[in-house]
């Protein structure tokens, strides 16, 4: 019988010896029905709403541990904070974010994939970590720096 995520960090806080605190349970139950990337301010505004004690140093530690137990992909988008995204269920996927407005537009990519396999084969590397992520502007950004550009010739 297959463990439900949540099972599945209980038995990963266990092996650590640390409590599924009840703090923790409402950030985990929470986590995993995340639509999205989320970080630890966004957990600590929807608990905040919900009249829930749980401090910011507690989200960033359950987040930390969830990521550690491979329930999230944890992601830099050099915006200054890490971002999370649940990995339960997903596809393999890559990112493309807007350095202007943050956007993050993911994308599959096989040939991509096939060809960082057939590298890392070649190099006889084994991957610890792995993260691809295209920096750029969205079509919006874009037409907007066109405008002002036109704007500035005129």
């Amino acid at each position: 019988m297959k463990k439900s995520p949540l099972q599945h960090f209980k038995q990963c806080l266990e092996k650590r010896h640390l409590y599924f605190t009840s703090q923790r349970e409402e950030v985990v139950r929470r986590v995993l029905s995340w639509k999205g990337h989320f970080g630890v301010d966004d957990i600590y505004e929807w608990a905040r709403h919900r009249g829930l004690s749980v401090g910011r140093s507690t989200i960033y530690r359950t987040l930390q541990l969830m990521a550690e137990c491979n329930l999230l992909e944890e992601r830099d988008f050099q915006r200054g904070y890490k971002v999370y995204e649940v990995s339960l269920g997903k596809e393999k996927h890559e990112h493309m974010t807007c350095v202007d407005c943050d956007k993050v537009i993911e994308f599959q990519a096989p040939s991509i994939t096939q060809a960082e396999k057939d590298l890392m084969m070649r190099e006889g590397f084994t991957p610890l970590y792995h993260s691809f992520v295209v920096y750029g502007l969205c079509d919006e950004c874009t037409a907007k720096r066109s405008n002002k550009e036109k704007q500035k010739v005129s």
